[in-house]
């Protein structure tokens, strides 16, 4: 295993400590060079069968800040869930501990200007509408992190998912 399959700094520290090691060995077949898809700020994903991909990424993301620093990898799983379309849900959790969580997604078709139209920019605007009358936003709302999934644009990365405005 090597460390270049990991970009993120959260990630990074805890794959250089050891908090991923049960992880690895459980999951090798999945997490390696071979099977590696992208390594984003946040995460790494890789292959996982033909219709998902397993994604691996520190428990230090904007969402258990804002949402719950104790919320389990279920708790996060079910929360994004409940923002379906918008969100591509998370089929199940693979693994977690205190220091990172791995889950399994559905793979969609990554939005490129291939694939956009007037369908995909409305489902845009009624994400931003979803997103502001649910009192959240997303950090990184780029191409780059949307993707065709059912017919519908969706944002496959929400990890900068928070509250725009925390309780008090």
């Amino acid at each position: 295993m090597t460390e270049k399959l990991f970009k993120s700094i959260e990630i990074l520290k805890v794959y250089k400590t050891g908090g991923m090691d049960e992880f690895l060995k459980l999951h090798r077949k999945y997490v390696n060079e071979n099977n590696l898809i992208s390594i984003g700020g946040d995460a790494t994903v890789f292959n996982y069968d033909a219709d998902n991909v397993l994604k691996v990424c520190s428990k230090d993301i904007r969402y258990f800040d804002h949402f719950s620093q104790t919320a389990s990898g279920e708790d996060f799983a079910t929360h994004i869930n409940q923002m379906a379309p918008y969100f591509l849900p998370i089929k199940k959790i693979l693994y977690e501990n205190g220091e990172m969580i791995a889950y399994v997604q559905p793979r969609c078709q990554i939005l490129d200007k291939s694939n956009i139209d007037k369908n995909v920019l409305l489902d845009v605007f009624e994400f931003v509408r979803f997103m502001l009358k649910n009192n959240c936003i997303v950090t990184d709302l780029a191409p780059h992190n949307w993707g065709i999934y059912n017919g519908k644009a969706t944002v496959f990365d929400y990890h900068g998912l928070h509250q725009l405005k925390r309780p008090d």
